[in-house]
């Protein structure tokens, strides 16, 4: 009888040792959640984008498609350059470029190099 109330003992402190060793790991969890779900949110308004830009399905799929292939090769250039001058510097002069002409090249062209 004495073995069984110290197996589970054991195996409740097991647990209680797991989920206190990783305790950021909710916090990474959660930054993925809000990062996918930030990719994911656009998809409602791609018919309105289809209509803004005057393009085909095909287009848009490329666009969102771009987003996911070229942020593997800029993410390092766009870590270093944030590192250097800030991010929030760079993301403004981002802003600044696309209010000039929203065209559907610019909008290709920010998100391979920087909407990540």
């Amino acid at each position: 009888m004495k073995q069984n109330s110290t197996k589970i003992v054991k195996t409740q402190n097991t647990e209680n040792s797991i989920k206190r060793r990783y305790p950021e790991l909710f916090a990474l969890w959660t930054g993925l959640f809000i990062d996918i779900l930030g990719f994911y949110i656009i998809i409602p308004y791609l018919p309105s984008l289809m209509e803004i830009y005057n393009t085909t399905p095909l287009v848009i799929g490329l666009l969102l498609a771009t987003n996911a292939i070229f942020t593997l090769f800029s993410a390092p250039i766009w870590g270093r350059l944030s590192d250097k001058f800030g991010r929030r510097p760079m993301q403004f002069s981002v802003e600044i470029i696309l209010l000039q002409k929203p065209s559907l090249l610019i909008v290709f062209l920010l998100k391979i190099v920087v909407f990540k």
